[in-house]
């Protein structure tokens, strides 16, 4: 009988214990249950955020050009250096058909409206007709003979110069921020004056050295006027440039009391003109010192 009931005693231990064991079983697989649910409600909040988050777009350029810098007038010292070809009419052209001429000058252009300065042109040529100069002095060969009875090889040369105080009008025709497109006129008073220069060996032909010189070379001078109309880039990044049209006239009188080519008084007046090209570069100072940092965007200006 007590057998049994130890029997009995050990089976309800072995029961509790069972039980126990499906209870904890039971609580451990309901917690793992809602851990794994948590986990994955989170992944798929996540993978929802993921597709509804606005995507970073890279910036768009602007087509649209920045505005442009305005350009404003400034007082300009201006320096032409260049070069002129010119045709000669009038009365030393029976002498001169043509020239060259270096277009040398300063001006002082004031807010694109107004200039004035002065320009200088030494004269070069060598087209000289040497039908008239020599007279008497001739050969039958058409040459000049030397002391020793050879014919002189003598070369003869233009020279004289135009110096004139000038003023003009500028007209703007397009303007930026670094450029001004211009055309100018001007007109000017100023002196002419030319003479043959002879070039040949010294001490072999006597009828042309020394005080003879002064009765061949034809030495006129006089007041002038002229005239010119030319185009004008100035460009802060870039050269400078000038381009036009040039004339003068003038009427000289002879600086020699007598001509030995043609053996007369030479003519007490006489007409000279000539018209032609001229072309050069541009060195432009800003003397306005309100506009020249404003306009200026290089060291291309001298201050």
């Amino acid at each position: 009988m007590q057998q049994h009931n130890g029997r009995k005693n050990n089976n309800w231990m072995v029961c509790l214990i069972a039980i126990a064991i499906c209870c904890y079983t039971q609580t451990m697989v309901a917690k793992h249950s809602s851990s794994w649910n948590f986990l994955a409600e989170y992944s798929a909040l996540n993978s929802i955020h993921d597709t509804t988050k606005p995507t970073v777009k890279p910036p768009v350029r602007s087509n649209v050009p920045p505005p442009k810098k305005e350009y404003t007038p400034s007082d300009w010292v201006v320096l032409n250096v260049g070069g002129a070809v010119h045709l000669n009419q009038g009365g030393w052209s029976e002498r001169y058909s043509n020239h060259l001429a270096a277009a040398l000058g300063a001006e002082y252009q004031k807010k694109e409206k107004y200039l004035f300065g002065f320009h200088y042109m030494p004269y070069y040529g060598s087209a000289v007709n040497t039908d008239s100069i020599f007279g008497g002095i001739q050969g039958p060969s058409g040459y000049v003979l030397d002391q020793f009875g050879f014919n002189s090889i003598i070369r003869t040369y233009l020279k004289g110069f135009n110096i004139a105080a000038t003023a003009g009008k500028i007209n703007p025709i397009k303007t930026s921020a670094l450029a001004v497109h211009s055309i100018i006129y001007t007109g000017g008073i100023g002196y002419h004056e030319h003479f043959t220069r002879f070039q040949f060996d010294q001490g072999k032909t006597p009828q042309l050295e020394g005080i003879y010189t002064d009765g061949y070379d034809n030495y006129r001078r006089g007041i002038a006027v002229t005239e010119s109309i030319r185009y004008q880039y100035l460009n802060n990044d870039a050269i400078s440039v000038f381009i036009g049209l040039h004339c003068m006239q003038s009427i000289t009188t002879p600086a020699r009391s007598w001509d030995f080519g043609r053996n007369v008084a030479p003519d007490p007046r006489q007409f000279d003109f000539s018209i032609g090209t001229q072309f050069g570069i541009v060195i432009p100072i800003n003397v306005d010192s309100k506009t020249k940092q404003q306009n200026s965007k290089s060291d291309y200006f001298f201050d």
